[in-house]
Order: structure tokens, then C-alpha cells, then sequence
């Protein structure tokens, strides 16, 4: 959301989004566009927004809204978006190797080592204009996601969680 609220009018170069979620439900809700939230977690939500200020308020309606209790996705986004049911493993594989932002927030510490492999050795022949952001569960005591972008050839940006290939 940030990215979106700060690029404003120039967040249309970063579409189509294209998103992955294994889980059929999670996937029905997402394409949806509405996505409810239980207390803890718009109380959660809630408090990011503060942190971000006023902007997720003056933010175009086209992008987000909070309406009772639930994440409403915009027009924009909606237009812009493509909603995948299937494994981040089927779909690395045609991830563009250039000029990519791979959103992959807490994915990998739920793969087995086997697969957390595979999906670094498609990240790793992304090309020096990518970047990829992660979670903060990926950073956590134990898992080991920044570690192996870093081992990939990735450095830390100096934004939370955002690593970039140097040119």
C-alpha cells in the first residue's frame, strides 16, 4: 500500500499485479476485493496506518478503503489485477528476469528446504533491476529468507525488508 500511496499517479507502471495464493479460500476472498479483517488484525492494520500518516486517508479512493472492518480494493487496483490460485513454485518460472518487483512477504520459511532452493534459484537469475521485499515473519530468529537472497547476490536497500541486486 505504501508503495502505491507514494507513487500516486505513476503507481500504473508497476501493473498488472499479479498475485499467488496457494490456498483456495484465501484466493476467493482475495479476488474478491474485500477482504475482512478480524479485530486483532485491523487493530493491527490500524496502527500501520498511523504510522504511515494521513496519507492511506487522502489516498485515492481507486486504490484502497477501510469500510466496516474490511480492506475494500479499489477500481484501480481491481482493474489492474490478476488473482492466481496455484503455487509460488508454478509461477516463479515466469516471473520477468528484468525490471521486476517481487512482493514474496513471508512465503518461504512455510517451504521445506527443498523447495525454499528452488524458488532462490529462480530469484537468483533475475537480472540487476529487480528488487524483492519480504516480511517481517522472513526475518524472524530462524528463518533464514534474507540470508539466502543475500547468498543469491541481493543486498539490503536501507528500506525494511527490501533487497535490490547493485548494478
Amino acid at each position: 500500500m505504501k508503495m502505491f500511496m507514494n507513487l500516486k499517479n505513476n503507481a500504473y507502471k508497476f501493473m498488472p499485479v499479479k498475485t499467488v495464493e496457494q490456498n483456495p479460500v484465501l484466493h476467493e476472498i482475495a479476488e474478491s476485493g474485500s477482504i475482512p479483517m478480524r479485530f486483532e488484525t485491523f487493530d493491527l492494520f490500524m496502527r500501520e496506518v498511523n504510522l504511515i500518516g494521513k496519507e492511506l486517508c487522502n489516498a485515492p479512493r481507486s486504490y484502497f478503503q477501510l469500510q466496516d472492518k474490511k480492506m475494500i480494493m479499489g477500481s484501480e487496483i481491481k482493474q489492474h489485477a490478476k488473482f492466481i490460485n496455484d503455487n509460488l513454485l508454478n509461477v516463479l518460472p515466469e516471473v520477468p528476469k528484468s525490471n521486476t518487483v517481487l512482493l514474496m512477504r513471508n512465503t518461504l520459511p512455510y517451504l521445506n528446504d527443498r523447495d525454499q532452493l528452488r524458488a532462490i534459484n529462480h530469484i537468483q537469475n533475475m537480472d540487476k533491476s529487480c528488487t524483492v521485499a519480504i516480511g517481517d515473519y522472513d526475518t524472524d530468529l530462524g528463518n533464514m529468507t534474507s540470508i539466502l537472497l543475500e547468498s543469491v547476490g541481493f543486498k539490503k536497500t536501507g528500506l525494511k525488508n527490501v533487497f535490490e541486486k547493485p548494478h
